[in-house]
């Protein structure tokens, strides 16, 4: 399997109050700057992924992971957890998942989101409007213990 395609999708969400991210940092930006990126491979395969921080991904970084293997750029995924259980359960459920399309309804939904969240003072992470606009679209429910999850839920 090789990468044949990498999109960035750049987001700006104005911020309506300071929040800490997942991280612990606390976000003081007028505009929350965040990436999505769907990586596409010759077997079909579409990955996403997000990154905070960064209001675009230039080209020529994309460029040297284009036929590459995604499984040599993307291992921290099933690498980092430190128990060998914790590997076992990540590895299995990522072969039993569905791999659910992010079409334009989908992202369409998550800034409709962003908009109904920000009116009501919330402000979340890019990908977790993405999470949700994704989950909703599908008809699939959400296992989490996420915060920003549960407010996204109730909106």
């Amino acid at each position: 399997m090789k990468i044949i395609d990498i999109e960035v999708i750049p987001i700006s969400l104005p911020l309506s109050s300071r929040y800490d991210n997942a991280a612990g940092r606390r976000r003081m930006y007028d505009i929350d700057q965040q990436v999505a990126v769907k990586i596409h491979t010759d077997a079909g395969i579409t990955g996403h992924g997000s990154y905070e921080d960064r209001p675009d991904i230039a080209p020529s970084e994309m460029e040297p992971l284009i036929d590459t293997n995604p499984s040599t750029i993307c291992t921290t995924t099933i690498t980092s957890p430190s128990a060998e259980c914790e590997k076992q359960v990540l590895t299995e459920m990522a072969d039993s998942l569905p791999n659910l399309a992010m079409d334009d309804t989908v992202w369409a939904a998550a800034f409709d989101l962003a908009r109904q969240a920000r009116i009501q003072g919330y402000t979340v992470p890019a990908t977790d409007l993405a999470i949700i606009a994704c989950a909703h679209r599908h008809g699939v429910s959400l296992e989490h213990v996420d915060s920003h999850l549960q407010v996204l839920q109730t909106l």
